[in-house]
């Protein structure tokens, strides 16, 4: 009977400590101000489908979109899907080829991006990785 109870107190701690940390999670989530560049590096290899880099050629360090004035458009589309662009993995696969992580990452953001055609959130790529905290 005491084994019992020390073992619904310690699921019950253990439950309490999990919800303390979505929470804090969470809390992050919201006052966030600003991005650091590999977050929308991120949205940029799982959504592009002209590239891995905005201003420079993916092979070798021939500049690119450097020889006029570009629109926010431009880096709209680097990390938005467009209709035409949904489910598209051959271009983030090859994204990936261009960087040191593994494709899977950019295919569950570029999925989830998908559903939300140029459309662009910080809670995207955040949803994702709640949801690999819980898992793991």
């Amino acid at each position: 009977m005491l084994n019992n109870k020390i073992n619904k107190r310690m699921l019950i701690l253990a439950a309490v400590i999990f919800v303390q940390c979505i929470y804090i999670t969470l809390m992050f989530g919201i006052n966030k101000q600003g991005f650091h560049s590999d977050e929308l590096w991120n949205y940029g290899f799982a959504n592009s489908t002209a590239g891995t880099h905005i201003f420079k050629e993916d092979i070798g360090d021939v500049p690119k979109n450097t020889d006029s004035w570009q629109s926010s458009q431009l880096l709209r589309d680097y990390i938005t899907v467009d209709k035409s662009e949904i489910f598209n993995y051959s271009a983030i696969y090859y994204n990936a080829t261009q960087d040191y992580n593994p494709p899977l990452g950019y295919m569950m953001l570029h999925f989830i991006c998908a559903m939300f055609p140029g459309k662009w959130s910080k809670w995207y790529c955040f949803a994702l990785n709640i949801i690999c905290f819980v898992i793991m």
